[in-house]
């Protein structure tokens, strides 16, 4: 289809369909939300609204296509139809035989088939721009970042608060300075807000108030925040291809001699041109984490967030790396140069393992239920 207005039919026609995806994808991942949260029907009808937009969005390059295309397809015939009809009139007068003009209308042809097909490629590419121009189309987001960060930044939470819903916060101002090079547990009951305050602190979230700043630099700011603030998250998904291919993800340009050295130090033991995938090797989940963290080691951020990875995740890591860990398991906690406590969306507790303990407050309640045993010499 060759018509000037295709284009924008094309772009409203992806965009729709795109919006559509967005809805029942979104509705599907999120169902237990959905459920919880009594949005069913408004989930519904949202569906429902962009699966007729996508149909209406749909009609228009048909309309176009309706239009054009017989008029598009006589003119290619039109020269066809002329050779015949001359043709027909000079074997009646005995001025042509009949194979002369066969020959001459199947010479038309074969130009004219050319032509038809490169008119419907052309029509191709007009969709192929618009899908183009939907990925290539879209500016980097502009960063602030001056330079590349050191490498061993330091953290600073000034004031945050955030909500998933704004009559609903789950950060209430959240102040935290992490030094560099220092590593720092985060422990509190389920639904504290740790899962939610890795994800700002990675730039994942957008905090509604306050910053988060790696070395000075808002990580919002950031031209390249995956460069300077590594995130491990509670799943770790490994992509189909070998186990070379995975680890670049994090450094394309690595040499070999890096990535074994980065599967070394996470303990993995698996061969870097191992196929990894459904229809290959599948690897478990322990070897899933192992890949996540090697991709880690190999990024080399300044800045590493673990949200309850590998509770030996932070001994792999090179020194000096700012490192916020989230942890579940206490001895991972008591390991680190301090523990916050986070309840409800605030910082209640921080400061040494040891010390935390013997202010015998809420850390040291939760490592006596943990370890099963009283804190002896926590202050009364």
């Amino acid at each position: 289809m060759v018509h000037p207005r295709a284009p924008a039919a094309f772009a409203d026609e992806l965009a729709a369909h795109a919006a559509l995806t967005t809805a029942v994808v979104e509705t599907a991942r999120g169902a237990a939300t959905v459920e919880a949260l009594g949005l069913g029907e408004r989930r519904r009808r949202l569906v429902v609204e962009r699966v007729a937009r996508a149909a209406e969005a749909s009609k228009r390059p048909v309309r176009l296509q309706v239009r054009w295309f017989p008029v598009v397809q006589a003119g290619y015939h039109l020269a066809l139809v002329v050779v015949l009809a001359w043709g027909a009139w000079l074997v009646v007068r005995g001025r042509a035989d009949i194979g002369e003009v066969a020959t001459i209308a199947l010479f038309v042809r074969a130009m004219v088939t050319p032509l038809d097909d490169l008119a419907y490629w052309f029509g191709e590419v007009q969709s192929a721009s618009a899908a183009f121009a939907r990925i290539f189309g879209v500016a980097p987001a502009p960063g602030t970042e001056e330079g590349p960060l050191p490498a061993d930044a330091g953290l600073e939470i000034a004031d945050l608060h955030f909500g998933y819903r704004p009559d609903r916060p789950v950060l209430h101002g959240i102040d935290l300075s992490v030094a560099p090079g220092e590593r720092v547990a985060v422990v509190g009951p389920s639904g504290a807000g740790k899962s939610t305050l890795a994800m700002l602190v990675a730039g994942v979230l957008r905090p509604d108030a306050g910053r988060v700043a790696v070395g000075g630099v808002p990580v919002t700011d950031l031209a390249a925040p995956r460069d300077h603030v590594a995130l491990v998250t509670q799943e770790d998904h490994v992509f189909h291809g070998t186990v070379a291919d995975n680890l670049r993800l994090a450094r394309p340009d690595a040499p070999d001699a890096d990535l074994t050295a980065a599967l070394r130090a996470v303990g993995a033991h698996l061969a870097l041109d191992t196929e990894l995938g459904p229809d290959a090797y599948q690897p478990t989940p322990a070897q899933s984490r192992q890949l996540a963290l090697a991709r880690v080691v190999l990024k080399d951020a300044p800045v590493v967030v673990l949200d309850e990875a590998l509770t030996d995740g932070v001994d792999v890591l090179p020194a000096g790396r700012t490192v916020v860990q989230i942890v579940h398991r206490l001895d991972t906690a008591a390991r680190a140069d301090r523990v916050v406590v986070l309840a409800d969306g605030r910082v209640v507790e921080h400061g040494p393992h040891d010390a935390l303990l013997a202010a015998g407050g809420g850390y040291a309640d939760m490592w006596a239920a943990w370890s099963g045993r009283p804190v002896v010499g926590a202050a009364e």
